[in-house]
């Protein structure tokens, strides 16, 4: 069953941004669903919202960094678990290289 979530979205380079209501699918096999904690727009997503999304299509969500706790996970998904806290990172890691 979807899930309601408010969201900030920019529909084109230059309109601007607007609240709107979003329906979030439940996660598929690999995602994660987040409830979000915590967002903010970075200069990435100023940037977007003047000149376009770097070749993706808009609309598009603002505020990719951020932090909240898994609410529910898709087949397949070992780590992470329901309740652990998360941050968001747009560059997804392979997971098992060391600093």
């Amino acid at each position: 069953m979807p899930r309601e979530a408010i969201g900030a979205v920019v529909d084109a380079a230059g309109s601007g941004v607007h609240i709107e209501e979003l329906q979030i699918d439940p996660p598929g096999p690999g995602e994660v669903l987040v409830r979000m904690v915590a967002s903010g727009v970075c200069h990435s997503d100023l940037w977007a919202m003047e000149h376009g999304n770097w070749g993706a299509p808009f609309p598009m969500l603002l505020g990719h960094e951020g932090g909240g706790i898994v609410e529910e996970i898709g087949d397949g998904v070992r780590i992470p678990t329901v309740g652990d806290p998360v941050v968001l990172s747009w560059a997804v890691p392979c997971g098992s290289c060391g600093p």
